[in-house]
């Protein structure tokens, strides 16, 4: 009879957790890492936001890599735009 509820305690706090965002998992990298390879051989609905982030990520950081200086000057400048907008 434990082990039941056990079972239904586990089903219910499943059930109780967010689904994945395209935005937590493009900030949360090691998270993602560990998504991807869990998407490598299955088919699940989250695979495809997953696939998404974690190529769009890589682009990021091949784009960092490949001109650093011209990477953090778009940063910036994204940074300054978005407190432009918020102070309007």
């Amino acid at each position: 009879m434990k082990l039941i509820y056990v079972f239904i305690f586990s089903l219910l706090l499943m059930s109780c957790q967010n689904e994945l965002t395209y935005d937590y998992l493009l900030t949360h990298p090691k998270f993602l890492q560990s998504q991807y390879e869990n998407c490598e051989n299955v088919e699940r609905p989250q695979c495809e936001i997953i696939r998404r982030a974690a190529m769009d990520f890589s682009a990021l950081v091949k784009h960092q890599m490949q001109d650093p200086e011209r990477f953090g000057a778009e940063v910036r400048d994204t940074q300054q735009q978005l407190l432009i907008l918020k102070n309007t």
